[in-house]
């Protein structure tokens, strides 16, 4: 009883790491910049792992929130 089962700090720095990166691809997305196919589907891909990481963390720090 009374034990933390909430994330660990090193996979909340890896989420806070991805959702950094998935900042940082938005922008290169907006940048206006030619963009190669695959550039684009892997910035995509690092946008989709970001947003991702940005729910578990909302889910993490409002617990009560994660189903609606």
């Amino acid at each position: 009883m009374g034990r933390d089962f909430g994330l660990s700090s090193d996979y909340r720095a890896r989420l806070t790491r991805a959702v950094a990166a998935a900042r940082a691809a938005r922008a290169e997305m907006g940048s206006g910049q030619t963009l190669t196919v695959p550039r684009k589907r892997e910035l995509r891909m690092v946008i989709r792992m970001g947003d991702e990481a940005a729910a578990v963390l909302a889910a993490e720090d409002h617990p009560g929130r994660a189903n609606g």
